[in-house]
């Protein structure tokens, strides 16, 4: 017999395969694994060991512990007037363009103040190839969105494994977005959080923090 960590009993439970109903009715398309206590859906632990936690301060559950950890540091920052506009789980569509279509427009710009005015019309041709060509690789889900003092957009993952689909996805989000996915550190004190009196474990930095 299985078992695993209903989020509604809180704790291992037995579980069975089955198909799962909503409180709507709606019946899940593949069976699932199903709590024999509250006939909930359980999901199983991943091959990283990720452990799904509950928020005590909102209620809100958590993939992983990491994840969890960083919320009660980022509220008191939000609170002490650090960071403003938090948000989590915040999707980002990850799409390219076409290499080659690209270099091409470039290319042409650069000579384009060379060129008569009946030739420009070439470079809105140029364009229309380029977005034709843009394709959506996939969704980066954010963990924690939020601004700093001075407006900037910062994205946390706090991260126990990183994967090479991870590592993939973080320079995609620089090429797309221009953001850099930042993984906070629990071994000191953020240096964003001084002065706010904000203190305590896992409110590491965007880089390992020193302890204080």
């Amino acid at each position: 017999m299985k078992f695993g960590l209903c989020p509604s009993c809180a704790k291992d439970v037995p579980i069975f395969k089955d198909y799962y109903v909503s409180e709507y009715g709606k019946k899940s398309r593949y069976k699932v694994n199903i709590c024999m206590v509250c006939r909930g859906r359980v999901a199983l632990p991943s091959k990283f060991h990720n452990k799904p936690t509950r928020s005590k301060l909102t209620g809100v559950l958590y993939q992983s512990k990491h994840e969890h950890d960083r919320e009660a540091p980022l509220l008191a920052m939000q609170q002490a007037g650090a960071i403003r506009d938090l948000q989590r789980q915040v999707k980002y569509p990850l799409e390219v363009y076409s290499t080659i279509d690209v270099d091409n427009l470039l290319t042409f710009a650069e000579i384009a103040p060379q060129l008569n005015p009946a030739q420009i019309l070439t470079m809105s041709e140029l364009a229309q190839v380029v977005r034709r060509t843009r394709q959506k690789i996939c969704n980066y889900i954010a963990d924690f969105v939020y601004k700093d003092r001075e407006g900037n957009l910062v994205v946390e993952d706090p991260k126990g494994a990183r994967t090479q689909l991870y590592r993939i996805k973080k320079r995609l989000m620089i090429s797309c977005h221009n953001v850099e996915i930042q993984e906070p550190s629990n071994k000191g004190v953020e240096q964003w959080a001084r002065g706010t009196q904000v203190r305590g474990p896992h409110t590491g930095g965007r880089w390992s923090g020193t302890k204080t």
